[in-house]
């Protein structure tokens, strides 16, 4: 895969130019924490190794995620550029993670600029993708051989990611289905952020979706869990098949489950040290 000019001139000077990467895991980062830090700087970071276009593909995404648009105007050169890039990417039949993770960091651009319906088209495109690289599948069985925790971890947290800024999308077209899918009651859950980014290699407790919230569990890990009841409560007011007695008992015991995950939610934001954490901004919608 051959880059454009402007995209290798956007990405100039990296990894001496590194502005950027601070602003993005010191802003971003903490309320969507999918891109392990420590591998960022070791394999794409890196100026040991050749420069892969599906490096410079994500670099180049989270410039354009981290920096105001140029001018204020989200619909950038660049920004079209990058979108025509990860086109071809596909075109070409580059199957990278990285490039699915420069897909998630590109529709979460959109959303955050409110670009429509770019946003809502991107999401369902990098779900495609990440099906093609069989992404559903490390939220339903352990780390897969060949990964270490590390890995296997970003690997899952990726494809929540993608799986919860769906879920966000859906809030302004309830009526669409969803090409995600449903996660099963035993899928796993993100690890807890802090243990994840300090020693990413050491074993972790992995919780599933089933298990009750706690405010251990991590922040991400919670928002998974929000953003899958949002996506119940939607199916709830759209689901015109169950009787009004059942409709009522499903609302019942989803509110309880919000108000708990809710209060779980605030105290891990006491525990660590968070004004607002996302799952509770996920429960109050």
């Amino acid at each position: 895969m051959v880059l454009t000019d402007d995209i290798q001139t956007f990405v100039h000077g990296i990894p001496i130019e590194r502005e950027f990467v601070g602003i993005y895991f010191n802003s971003i980062h903490p309320w969507m924490p999918f891109l392990s830090e420590k591998l960022f700087m070791e394999r794409v970071l890196s100026p040991l190794g050749p420069a892969r276009p599906e490096s410079t593909m994500l670099v180049a995404t989270v410039k354009l995620i981290a920096l105001p648009p140029p001018n204020l105007v989200a619909r950038s050169a660049i920004y079209k550029s990058i979108k025509a890039n990860l086109l071809s990417a596909e075109a070409l039949g580059l199957l990278e993670l990285k490039i699915f993770q420069s897909l998630v960091l590109l529709s979460l651009y959109e959303l955050g600029h409110a670009i429509y319906p770019e946003a809502y088209m991107t999401i369902g495109h990098c779900i495609r993708y990440g099906h093609s690289l069989g992404l559903e599948k490390t939220v339903e069985q352990d780390s897969p051989a060949g990964l270490d925790n590390l890995e296997a971890e970003e690997r899952r947290r990726s494809w929540w990611a993608i799986v919860v800024l769906e879920h966000l999308m859906t809030l302004g077209c309830v009526d669409r289905a969803s090409p995600v899918g449903h996660p099963k009651n035993t899928s796993l859950l993100p690890a807890d952020d802090m243990v994840w980014e300090v020693d990413g290699q050491q074993d972790v407790i992995q919780h599933r979706l089933c298990d009750p919230p706690t405010a251990t569990m991590g922040r991400f890990c919670l928002t998974a869990q929000a953003a899958i009841l949002l996506g119940k409560v939607f199916m709830q007011i759209h689901d015109p098949a169950n009787d009004e007695g059942m409709r009522d008992h499903e609302a019942r015991v989803l509110e309880n489950t919000i108000a708990a995950l809710t209060e779980v939610s605030l105290q891990e934001g006491r525990l660590r040290g968070v004004g607002v954490c996302s799952p509770t901004t996920i429960c109050y919608r």
